[in-house]
């Protein structure tokens, strides 16, 4: 069994955001770079499930330029078999949808029995990628999944999916399918020295999006969220007229 897990690596901000000229970017002083939680915790899935069933690889996937590749190598420390990093100068991390059609590429070259993506990213959050990748190859998909269950020379798996305010849904997926994993979904082990070491020097398979992108969504300007003085309301008085007046402004909103 194939298991291909698609990751990437997202901008974390520990401070106040300093932008680039032009402001369609954050000056990379001022940010860091990370694989994206839900993401490390897709691969650790691929991991452990390949791990339990025989003739098992797990292969980490990226759609993005060369300086991303610490993320995969941080994949390949963790237990996955070989690395993939797929780019084209006319595609923007910033269009879910044309980088979805770029993975896609990947599974069809590889011819995974299951793809899964971390639900969303750390960064950008819009859950689209999982879904829009199942779409370019037509395959089936399920999201949120909190557990994957696959019995050897099974055909299909069981997820458990978390679908809100503490209920569960027990599905059915056949195989070749697209899941995407929920935050909890497992605890990422930390890999050894030695592992990190062997992963620096691992090849990472480079691959070309030679289609068109699809999509063309561009940043155009970046800026800081700042609210106005008539968005404050600063509560004066005791301490229990202040949560009276909080228990009010909840309760009418």
């Amino acid at each position: 069994m194939k298991i291909l897990a698609c990751i990437k690596e997202a901008t974390i901000i520990p401070g106040p955001a300093v932008f680039m000229p032009g402001g369609t970017d954050i000056n990379p002083d001022f940010k860091l770079r990370r694989i994206s939680e839900a993401d490390e915790q897709a691969v650790e899935e691929a991991v452990r499930l390949t791990e339990s069933l025989d003739n098992g690889e797990a292969v980490a996937v990226t759609a993005g330029e060369e300086s991303e590749t610490k993320a995969l190598r941080h994949c390949l420390a963790i237990g996955a078999n070989r690395a993939i990093r797929i780019w084209n100068d006319e595609l923007s991390l910033f269009d879910p949808l044309a980088i979805a059609a770029a993975l896609a590429q990947v599974a069809r070259d590889e011819t995974p029995d299951i793809v899964l993506c971390g639900v969303q990213s750390t960064d950008f959050a819009q859950q689209i990628t999982g879904p829009a990748l199942a779409a370019h190859l037509g395959w089936p998909f399920t999201t949120t999944a909190v557990a994957i269950e696959i019995e050897p020379n099974d055909q299909e798996a069981t997820v458990t999916r978390d679908v809100g305010a503490g209920a569960r849904e027990i599905v059915r997926i056949p195989f070749p399918a697209v899941i995407t994993v929920q935050l909890g979904i497992n605890r990422p082990r930390t890999p050894s020295f030695k592992q990190v070491f062997d992963a620096k020097k691992a090849p990472i398979q480079q691959s070309t999006f030679e289609a068109p992108p699809t999509h063309s969504i561009r940043a155009t300007n970046m800026r800081r969220n700042e609210l106005s003085k008539t968005q404050l309301e600063i509560l004066e008085g005791e301490t229990g007229d202040v949560a009276s007046t909080i228990k009010s402004l909840i309760e009418e909103n």
